[in-house]
């Protein structure tokens, strides 16, 4: 049995590595997109957004087992698949308020916003 320790960032590294083998798939990629949290006791949790993606990650759990435990150096790894809290569908959002959610899920919106000087107010 191996029990190598390892850090959040090495995770994220092994992670990036086991998401890129699956970027022909464009859903899947989108699922694999977002970041594992090391636990204790080397679990790690995924956060998806609803269902499908859950399927697809359980569908998965195995395959990501393996990658992770071989990459990692770690047989204790085990998956733990968490759904993210839902918005009620009748919350209505600013302006502001989808941009600052968009730009929390993809941080590039930032550098856009800034780089051609886009605003709500202008």
């Amino acid at each position: 049995m191996i029990e190598e320790f390892f850090t959040q960032e090495q995770l994220e590294e092994a992670w990036k590595e086991f998401a890129g083998k699956h970027s022909d798939q464009v859903h899947l990629y989108h699922t694999l997109s977002s970041k594992p949290v090391l636990l204790d006791n080397y679990k790690v949790k995924i956060t998806v957004e609803n269902s499908v993606q859950n399927d697809q990650i359980r569908l998965l759990k195995p395959e990501i087992i393996g990658f992770l435990t071989r990459t990692l150096k770690n047989s204790l790894i085990d998956v733990k698949i968490e759904m993210m809290d839902e918005t009620p569908e009748n919350k209505l959002l600013t302006d502001d308020q989808k941009l600052q959610a968009m730009m929390k899920k993809n941080p590039s919106l930032i550098k856009m916003r800034n780089l051609f000087n886009l605003d709500f107010n202008g």
